[in-house]
């Protein structure tokens, strides 16, 4: 499921984005015994990140320079800077520091993605398109868990350049890796809406519904499309079904009461 943290920071601009290389050691089968320093690090790392995740990137900003003064070189702690930059839109200054993360560990996949996604969100999709062309290419890469993120991340690049045909067959290559990635689920959905092929987009839109009960996101693309279609005994079960979850935020009831109006909206004419 992705995180409240990232779709209420990034909801303008889907991008494949992760906090830390955290996931990526885990995978390795080597035993390894933290150290002092190493412990340091980790909880204060997790002091940034609590700030970002609470909504206060200012904060986790004043806290990660602090950070950056101690350990200059960690790409963990260059790669945690990155993200709270362009949390803060400052792009620039995000594909800067990404840059030297990405330097320090090129193989890294995490840096790779992040650095990608601050060339996107700057608008620098050349740049975007040959890092991760190249990554793509890459021994690393073809043993990277999670591929369908660079294949995302190409998707979006060609979407934003207006290219729907591209990006509809990067998307389909990152689905072809990983059939349940939400955020690329949602990008295929709203591709086959604008093209009229309204069945197949809901079948993503269930499909993304599945994998996170809780987003508003698949429903309002439901909900949107049968009542384009005249179908609102349909769209009104839909969001029925979506309003009995007991786990909704002050914003998906915010989001609900919008769906009702495009509804009633309908009814009415």
């Amino acid at each position: 499921m992705p995180s409240r943290c990232f779709q209420e920071t990034f909801k303008y601009l889907i991008l494949m984005i992760f906090i830390t290389a955290t996931s990526l050691a885990g995978c390795q089968s080597l035993d390894r015994e933290e150290t002092p320093a190493t412990d340091k690090l980790e909880t204060k790392k997790q002091i940034v990140t609590n700030s970002l995740d609470s909504g206060n990137p200012a904060q986790a900003l004043k806290e990660v320079r602090a950070l950056m003064e101690e350990y200059p070189a960690n790409p963990e702690v260059l790669n945690l800077h990155g993200l709270i930059q362009l949390s803060l839109r400052n792009n620039q200054k995000a594909a800067e520091t990404l840059e030297k993360a990405h330097q320090i560990q090129p193989e890294n996949m995490t840096y790779v993605l992040n650095l990608s996604s601050a060339y996107i969100q700057g608008g620098q999709h050349s740049k975007a398109t040959r890092l991760l062309n190249e990554t793509i290419k890459s021994p690393a890469a073809k043993s990277y868990r999670y591929r369908e993120r660079l294949f995302h991340n190409m998707g979006l690049i060609a979407e934003l350049s207006g290219d729907s045909v591209r990006a509809e067959r990067w998307y389909g290559r990152a689905l072809e890796e990983n059939p349940t990635n939400f955020m690329t689920l949602l990008k295929m959905a709203r591709i086959l809406e604008s093209t009229h092929r309204n069945r197949l987009a809901i079948d993503k839109l269930e499909t993304a519904k599945a994998a996170c009960a809780r987003c508003p996101e698949p429903v309002e693309g439901m909900v949107r499309i049968l009542v384009k279609e005249n179908k609102l005994t349909a769209a009104k079960a839909a969001l029925d079904g979506y309003e009995k979850n007991e786990s909704l935020t002050e914003d998906d009831t915010r989001r609900i009461v919008e769906m009702k109006r495009m509804i009633a909206k309908s009814k009415a004419r």
